[in-house]
């Protein structure tokens, strides 16, 4: 596959998609439409080779660029964002799908432009005919979750575009943002307030499942999605 000389969101997950159909031995036609059909995955379960790379992505909600000190704050302290800036690859102009939280998070899900999958503004949902970078995934064998704030759709079991019917397979989510003391669902049950800050709980929870694939000698996708940005406790 010959790759852009700077590639897009939606370059990054083709390729992505075309790596788990390789993995898997999955194969489709390019659609002829922008309506996508999503292809019959069917999670192997079984391990892949460790050159298989694990995958965190994490986002923190309402986070400018201008917000971290790393990039010029004196009064917001970031100290871990700061260490993960200097010891990492920093993407200066990697620029977010739309200024709004629900098109966001969807374009990092799918590769789309919001314009393309009809999630226009916050509260709008995704799709359910696109193709999610943790459905890509499951085909090759990846174990997939997500923690945090979901917000392109409901959370709850069995109703549309929740993330079990998006890709993963482990989740601890909320509808939207939360605060304190948070109401979150596991997999898709009815919500449970667990006590505590809200991204210590979910930092916690993620770490928990990749501490479990990481045993299991399994890939992994973990979505991390804060409902607030991260700064220095005071």
């Amino acid at each position: 596959m010959k790759c852009a000389e700077h590639p897009s969101r939606r370059d990054f997950l083709c390729a992505m998609g075309a790596m788990a159909a390789g993995a898997a031995g999955w194969a489709a036609s390019e659609p002829t439409s922008q309506l996508v059909v999503k292809p019959n995955i069917a999670d192997t379960g079984a391990a892949l080779p460790g050159s298989y790379p694990n995958i965190v992505l994490c986002m923190t909600d309402d986070q400018g660029w201008g917000d971290t000190s790393y990039n010029g704050n004196r009064l917001l302290k970031t100290p871990e964002l700061d260490k993960m800036a200097a010891g990492g690859l920093r993407f200066n102009r990697f620029y977010a799908a739309a200024p709004l939280c629900s098109p966001t998070r969807g374009s990092v899900m799918t590769g789309r432009h919001p314009d393309r999958y009809g999630c226009f503004y916050a509260n709008f949902a995704i799709r359910p005919e696109e193709v999610t970078i943790a459905e890509a995934l499951k085909i090759a064998g990846y174990a997939t979750g997500h923690f945090g704030k979901w917000h392109v759709g409901p959370v709850k079991a069995g109703t549309p575009l929740n993330p079990l019917g998006c890709g993963f397979d482990e989740t601890l989510s909320h509808d939207n943002w939360f605060d304190l003391d948070p109401e979150l669902s596991r997999n898709g049950g009815p919500p449970q307030t667990l006590p505590g800050e809200p991204c210590e709980i979910v930092t916690e929870a993620a770490l928990e499942f990749i501490r479990r694939q990481a045993a299991a000698k399994r890939p992994f996708l973990a979505l991390v999605w804060w409902p607030i940005p991260l700064r220095a406790k005071t």
